[in-house]
């Protein structure tokens, strides 16, 4: 399932992650990717995951289906152990991992545990402890743990739609000019012209950028756009003395909608937001979205630099 569709279903920004990424690669051998994974989860994300080429399946766990995607209900750290509570949406796999239906896992202990930490409504409000008993009493094709460990093996990708309740949103609608279309910041000199932000960053915080195309729901071809976002120095682009400092890339697609998610450290940061061929639809919205639990911070106040 491609970003635009989980956005369309969910109507909430989303976010894939590839494992076959080098960043996301380091981030689940330090074990912080895990940890985003488990606070997504708490925070009532919508998650899911898509399982590899059958034939790239380890053969002990080809129970499940390749090429398949599975919701991720919740995510549980019982003692040492990390695990991802899945439901097969078409309910006829049967997991025959480590910790499936009538594993020696299962101890009354482990049981126990499991459903006080799923007691009341866990989640973002969804409930799943009954689903979890039937599960412990009979088993089940719909709902089934597996280990993270065994969860990387599977699977290729992770999809992650923001839960947006109680959040803070920062919203900005702008509009490209004809001379913002062409290079994508081959050199930064040729984003003079661009809408730039000033974002201001009070205290570190992890953000979701969302760069929406405002085009017509009609229109099925898009032009490429896309953002970068750079460390401000205090100087902006055509004031002289502007020095590029990447830290996080929206990517240049032909999508309507591009989406990035960063930790963003205290200080100053330069949004700039590039197209390409846009014709008649020039109007575009940059949302960033704060998830830290700090709500007295501002996420990010913006503003158009003074070329626009």
């Amino acid at each position: 399932m491609c970003i635009r569709d989980r956005m369309i279903m969910t109507g909430k920004p989303s976010f894939r992650y590839n494992f076959s990424n080098e960043e996301i690669k380091m981030s689940i051998a330090d074990n912080s990717f895990w940890l985003k994974v488990r606070d997504f989860a708490r925070e009532g994300f919508f998650l899911g995951g898509g399982t590899l080429p059958e034939n790239e399946i380890p053969v002990e766990y080809r129970s499940i289906d390749g090429r398949h995607a599975y919701a991720i209900l919740h995510a549980l750290e019982l003692g040492d152990n990390k695990l991802l509570l899945l439901k097969d949406p078409r309910g006829v796999s049967e997991w025959v991992g480590e910790w499936s239906a009538g594993s020696i896992n299962w101890n009354s202990r482990m049981q126990a545990m499991t459903l006080q930490k799923l007691g009341g409504m866990s989640a973002g409000g969804r409930s799943f402890r009954n689903a979890v008993e039937t599960f412990f009493n009979k088993g089940s094709q719909n709902i089934f743990f597996v280990s993270w460990e065994e969860f990387i093996k599977c699977f290729e990708v992770l999809f992650a739609s923001v839960n947006l309740d109680g959040w803070n949103t920062v919203k900005s609608r702008g509009e490209w000019k004809e001379d913002c279309m062409g290079k994508f910041f081959v050199d930064i000199k040729d984003a003079l012209n661009y809408p730039q932000y000033l974002l201001r960053v009070p205290k570190e915080v992890e953000v979701f950028c969302l760069l929406t195309h405002l085009i017509e729901p009609s229109i099925k071809t898009h032009t490429k756009i896309g953002f970068e976002i750079h460390r401000f120095n205090g100087k902006l682009i055509g004031e002289g003395g502007f020095v590029p400092n990447l830290v996080g890339i929206g990517k240049y697609s032909a999508e309507r909608n591009i989406s990035l998610n960063c930790v963003l450290e205290e200080g100053e940061y330069l949004v700039l937001i590039a197209a390409y061929e846009l014709s008649q639809y020039r109007e575009f919205d940059l949302s960033l979205i704060h998830i830290c639990r700090c709500r007295r911070y501002a996420v990010c106040r913006s503003r158009w630099s003074p070329y626009h």
